[in-house]
């Protein structure tokens, strides 16, 4: 009886699997319509916060967005995070060298 409830259990976890794959899909379109500055200043500290850089988060979001974009994606970083984005990369990029 016991491995037939795990059984069920792992069929299920299967079949929701996708469900969940799209919703969070659908979750990250919806924030980045709301406020694209915001979506990309978000993504920008993801890659560059802790231990190590996620170098093609980080080298995407820089190279595709606009220069007016990147004036918009410091000012809204500056407010949620309180510091600026140019002194946040400096210390997460630089920090890997002198460890």
């Amino acid at each position: 009886m016991r491995i037939q409830s795990v059984g069920y259990l792992y069929g299920m976890a299967h079949r929701i699997k996708p469900l969940l794959i799209v919703h969070v899909y659908v979750f990250l379109a919806v924030r980045c319509i709301r406020n694209k500055a915001a979506h990309f200043a978000t993504e920008l500290y993801k890659s560059m916060k802790g231990l190590g850089t996620d170098d093609d988060t980080l080298c995407r979001v820089v190279a595709s967005r606009a220069s007016v974009d990147m004036v918009q994606i410091k000012q809204e970083f500056q407010k949620m995070y309180k510091q600026t984005l140019g002194m946040f990369c400096a210390v997460s990029v630089l920090s890997v060298f002198y460890l």
